[in-house]
């Protein structure tokens, strides 16, 4: 398929599910999410190998220690044995997403399988996003550019990021039943994701409960 040379970022572009593409059933879609979760792995290892991106690391304990580069992890079997993966989003925070914001619409969750990659940069972070818009087997459903000067931080708890819906089209994927799948995949400066703290997102969660979304 054939892309524009470089992305243009836009806020908020809407997403685009073709009524025989809707997720109507919740077991379904967890299953379809395991089966993505190595899929999406793979593509976020390879554009951050690429562009500086790093992933979080623990200590032998669990807790959240650093954040390495990918291409020092990859060469480090150890180091990859302590990387803080994220984990599918909970049947319980689904369910709550459910009920209080998408009037159980199934097919509005396109968070369950995700990823976050962290930057240095916003140069490196862009050239993130330029890798993924290039890349043959991802067709990307919605981008919310969070860096925009003129988003409303106070949607966010002052969180700031870019955030992408993605699809991973490949023959495999198209073959599995797969390739309509929607993923989440962040990108975020590293200084954000400092001040965010380890408690950031319990805090996030409960203030978005508050405004129910």
């Amino acid at each position: 398929k054939q892309k524009p040379e470089r992305l243009q970022i836009k806020q908020g572009l809407p997403i685009d599910l073709q009524p025989d593409r809707r997720m109507q059933n919740l077991d379904v879609l967890y299953a379809q999410a395991v089966a993505v979760y190595p899929l999406l792995l793979t593509k976020v290892q390879s554009w951050a190998s690429s562009c500086g991106g790093k992933f979080p690391v623990g200590s032998d304990g669990g807790e959240f220690r650093k954040w390495e580069k990918w291409e020092v992890l990859k060469l480090d079997k150890q180091l990859q044995n302590q990387i803080q993966w994220p984990k599918l989003k909970s049947v319980d925070r689904s369910i709550a997403k459910l009920s209080r914001s998408y009037r159980n619409d199934v097919s509005r969750l396109v968070d369950v399988c995700r990823q976050t990659v962290t930057f240095e940069t916003v140069g490196e972070l862009k050239k993130c996003l330029d890798t993924i818009w290039m890349d043959s087997d991802i067709e990307i459903v919605r981008v919310k550019n969070r860096l925009d000067p003129e988003h409303n931080s106070w949607e966010t708890a002052g969180f700031r990021h870019c955030l992408l819906n993605i699809r991973i089209v490949t023959d495999w994927s198209k073959s599995m039943g797969l390739s309509g799948h929607v993923s989440e995949v962040q990108l975020v400066p590293e200084s954000i994701m400092a001040l965010k703290g380890e408690n950031g997102h319990k805090r996030y969660i409960v203030y978005r409960n508050m405004l129910s979304t």
